[in-house]
């Protein structure tokens, strides 16, 4: 049995269930559509912010990581 069958498996039996992730958000988004339109700018800069520094300590974290693997392996 392959992992690409277990995977298979495993999104036929939740993505009936998906609608259950996404509805809730859209009604949220449309129930509070004019607070997001007053404070857009403010949204997407903490949006751009936190994508850019997760990006950026996910890169210093695998640096060190894979720093501290290769000191590990070659002791």
């Amino acid at each position: 049995r392959s992992h690409a069958s277990d995977f298979a498996g495993l999104f036929d039996a939740a993505a009936p269930h998906f609608p259950l992730f996404f509805v809730p958000a859209a009604v949220g988004v449309i129930a509070s559509a004019d607070l997001l339109a007053s404070a857009w700018v403010h949204i997407a800069a903490a949006v751009a912010l936190s994508t850019a520094a997760t990006i950026a300590i996910t890169g210093i974290t695998t640096s060190w990581l894979m720093q501290t693997f290769e000191k590990a392996r070659h002791a």
